[in-house]
């Protein structure tokens, strides 16, 4: 497909709409003889006084129907007619507008320029009650937000090679048929029990333990005949360790949500140009110290925890916005910080993160390659 420039340069003065009804969405646009634009129906963000803000995706289909999805976020100011129950947005401005696949900014910028002189003049016109149902469910949305638990998962902190082992919720066991065995069904790791013995297969090396979730797992070369046989046939073992990684892990079996904090060997901090932090080096974490306060901050699944101490169960956590200041001084032209500066509230990377968050994700699928392979536990059972 030709690059949004050389849609743009399509972009000729005789640009309208579909002749439609103005409350109807998606909304389109023909650029030349062979483009349409389509601009889907608004996300409303906010309204203030008469200030709407709010993002719509838009989509570029070529003459061959190859779409390229992208995304805008819009400022208008709000003209209703209550009569007719429908509101104009006016003095239309784009802040932002992003194409996945399109990475030059002239490009773009001459789009948003085109779109930005083609929609002041013409009245886009909305439905007050739509409006009014996009602004109440925002609420409602923020309302759940406010509600939600930032109770901190258990976070584990381990100087030494160490395996987090997850069984969702309380463990539950079936008896394997014909053996006297019996095998734990909610977790994607393969835990049987034999007698009062719970064994583990992890990578090379096997596990064991009188008590299941605990941290009390001992390596054992002693293992029936009849569990290595099961785990030959029936189930999947983690993936096998690197070339030349023959380390033996410790064993945490948890069944609540938990995380795992790794370093090789301890702590080894370095100066964060610019700022009075440090980051923790020899770890795959985020983890940062503000020497201040002498609090580790740690990045998890896009969630800030903190501690003072390091240790098991004692992390809290940590509004964005509750983040040192100078958090915000991280420097942006170190690829290592990265994923950090996006967790950043503020930053450019975090903006970006936001509308990335936005932007319609397409993908093609090749009906003659596709293909589908279903695995149950047991025979399948269909109501």
């Amino acid at each position: 497909m030709k690059t949004i420039y050389t849609i743009v340069l399509c972009f000729i003065s005789s640009l309208v709409f579909a002749q439609q009804d103005q409350l109807e969405w998606p909304r389109e646009i023909k650029a030349g003889d062979n483009y349409i634009v389509s601009l889907y129906q608004p996300q409303l963000e906010t309204l203030k006084d008469n200030k709407l803000v709010g993002r719509m995706a838009l989509s570029v289909k070529d003459d061959k129907d190859k779409i390229i999805f992208g995304a805008l976020w819009f400022e208008a100011r709000l003209s209703t007619d209550l009569e007719s129950n429908t509101a104009v947005l006016e003095s239309f401005d784009i802040p932002k507008i992003k194409f996945p696949d399109v990475d030059n900014e002239e490009h773009i910028n001459i789009l948003k320029s085109i779109i930005i002189k083609d929609m002041s003049a013409i009245d886009i016109e909305m439905s007050i009650d739509n409006i009014i149902s996009s602004l109440e469910s925002i609420a409602e949305d923020n309302e759940i937000d406010d509600k939600l638990s930032n109770n901190p998962p258990t976070i584990y902190f381990r100087q030494e090679p160490t395996v987090l082992i997850s069984i969702d919720g309380d463990p539950i066991l079936k008896k394997v048929d014909n053996e006297n065995i019996e095998y734990v069904v909610n977790t994607p790791f393969f835990i049987v029990k034999k007698k009062s013995t719970f064994y583990l297969k992890g990578e090379q090396n096997w596990y064991q333990s009188n008590t299941l979730v605990s941290k009390d797992w001992n390596t054992t070369k002693s293992v029936p005949k009849d569990v290595k046989k099961l785990a030959d046939k029936k189930f999947d073992t983690p993936d096998k360790k690197e070339e030349g990684d023959k380390s033996t892990p410790n064993i945490i079996v948890v069944t609540s949500p938990a995380e795992l904090i790794i370093t090789n060997g301890e702590l080894d901090y370095k100066p964060i140009s610019g700022t009075s932090l440090l980051s923790v080096d020899n770890t795959e974490s985020d983890i940062i110290l503000e020497i201040d306060t002498q609090t580790h901050f740690v990045l998890l699944n896009g969630r800030w925890y903190g501690t003072k101490t390091m240790k098991d169960k004692e992390w809290r956590f940590v509004e964005p916005k509750s983040l040192p200041e100078s958090f915000k001084s991280i420097p942006a032209d170190n690829e290592s910080y990265a994923a950090i500066r996006a967790s950043i509230p503020g930053t450019i990377e975090a903006k970006e993160a936001m509308y990335e968050q936005y932007m319609p994700q397409t993908a093609v699928v090749d009906r003659k390659t596709a293909s589908t392979k279903v695995e149950y536990d047991g025979d399948p059972k269909f109501e």
